[in-house]
């Protein structure tokens, strides 16, 4: 199962592509993955944790940054950690994924003039970039 968000803006799309939804993790198996996918172009993600259970254990993950080459897969890896309470409840991390496309990633091919200084002194610029973002869940169960 592929999890897809698309920003498209009139010149440009990208979307943050997980292989999965959630992922679920349990004392037998502490640990897991997911792959985030890019397209055509590549792509910078960047993983932080938002949510996570009172008195909860430690959730690592692995790696926070990454860039994904054109058409291809990365995993990311989480790994739970239980501290010395012993809770019997399942818990849920949930996780901020961001995307924006890669820069620098090829060759530098020209080193871009300067604007005419008489042009910029007379107007005013700004750019906004979207930069989608997908919430993931990593569940921990208690019982194997």
């Amino acid at each position: 199962m592929l999890l897809a968000l698309w920003v498209c803006n009139a010149g440009w799309a990208v979307s943050v592509t997980i292989s999965q939804g959630s992922l679920s993790l349990d004392p037998r198996q502490p640990h897991g993955e997911v792959r985030l996918l890019s397209g055509a172009e590549a792509l910078e993600y960047e993983i932080t944790l938002v949510e996570q259970p009172d008195d909860a254990g430690t959730m690592l993950w692995s790696p926070r940054r990454l860039t994904v080459p054109p058409n291809s897969s990365t995993p990311v890896r989480f790994s739970y950690r239980a501290n010395g309470s012993d809770n019997s409840e399942d818990m849920t991390f949930v996780f901020l994924i961001r995307v924006k496309q890669a820069q620098n990633t090829g060759p530098l091919e020209s080193v871009p003039r300067e604007q005419d200084e008489s042009s910029s002194a007379t107007g005013v610029q700004s750019e906004v970039r979207l930069e989608p973002a997908l919430r993931f869940r990593v569940h921990v169960g208690r019982s194997g």
